[in-house]
């Protein structure tokens, strides 16, 4: 499926060797609100999936593509500090605010 970014929301971005995920979101805030998963490979964007709730984001969601399992979570990190994370396969991959 293709997927077309809109102009007013906010992303996460984290590269990955050839291609790129992306998590985005309406708004300043990603707390309660409806996140895309995508990914952007070859100069196509595809939508892999949603977490639809504040829950599933603290709980961590995960999504199968292509036979990779992808991990998206809130996690904490450090007392107060906290990190929207996301993993292939288990393996951690760096992101940061586009």
């Amino acid at each position: 499926m293709f997927y077309k970014f809109k102009n007013y929301m906010a992303s996460f971005i984290y590269p990955q060797e050839n291609r790129i995920f992306v998590l985005t979101w309406e708004g300043m805030s990603f707390i309660g609100k409806p996140m895309d998963l995508i990914v952007e490979e070859n100069g196509e964007r595809k939508l892999i999936g949603q977490v639809v709730s504040k829950d599933e984001l603290i709980n961590g969601k995960e999504f199968d593509f292509n036979g990779e399992k992808i991990f998206v979570q809130h996690k904490k990190v450090f007392a107060f500090i906290k990190e929207l994370f996301l993993s292939v396969n288990g393996v951690k991959v760096a992101g940061r605010a586009a």
